[in-house]
């Protein structure tokens, strides 16, 4: 048996039955999203194997997206890239990134789009 395949198709499954659906004051629904570790956390204790792997190539299917940003920290974490590349891909123009006060910041859509090859 194909483990990420395994994996993936037991994450999706997993993050299908979970109820995420909220409604704004209009009662119109959106889908207020989640943290990623809060998602690894619950895909482990459902007996996920490398639930992190799972949500990536998830994510690369297109069949999560992610919205929101990322430290530099967690962005290294995610792409399993260097700080060093991380600056380099910023200073080349391949990953956008973002100046909040220190921090810098990769919104969720450029790392993602880095990691398909689209960048």
């Amino acid at each position: 048996m194909n483990e990420p395949t395994d994996s993936t198709t037991s994450a999706m499954t997993i993050l299908r039955a979970l109820d995420w659906q909220r409604c704004d004051p209009d009662g119109v629904p959106f889908h207020p999203g989640q943290d990623l570790n809060w998602v690894a956390n619950r895909l482990a204790m459902e007996g996920v194997r490398r639930p992190q792997d799972a949500i990536l190539a998830l994510l690369c299917q297109g069949s999560l997206t992610a919205r929101g940003n990322y430290s530099i920290r967690e962005a290294c974490r995610i792409s399993s890239l260097g700080r060093t590349r991380l600056y380099q891909l910023i200073a080349e123009g391949r990953l956008e990134a973002r100046k909040i006060g220190k921090r810098t910041i990769i919104p969720a859509a450029s790392l993602r789009a880095l990691i398909e090859g689209q960048a």
